[in-house]
């Protein structure tokens, strides 16, 4: 099933870690919303893993389809455990 619309897709060092949407807003407001998250993100603070919201990215983008989770993710999290 499509599901075309508008996409917050979080980002992992660079792979997809996950996504809300399709949005019921428009492009204006994903981009308000996200710039919210950032700068509410605390940067001092590292995991016990070595991840920090440094490692985290927020991107509105329009989708024909609900974008899919980057399967590299579940070794890197296996491994950090």
């Amino acid at each position: 099933m499509l599901l075309k619309g508008l996409y917050m897709v979080i980002y992992f060092k660079g792979m997809i870690a996950g996504s809300a949407g399709p949005l019921s807003y428009d492009m204006k407001e994903c981009l308000v919303r996200t710039n919210d998250i950032v700068a509410s993100a605390n940067y001092d603070y590292v995991s016990p893993e070595g991840f920090s919201a440094r490692d985290v990215m927020f991107k509105c983008e329009y989708r024909d389809d609900r974008p899919k989770f980057d399967k590299q993710l579940d070794d890197m999290f296996k491994g950090s455990k």
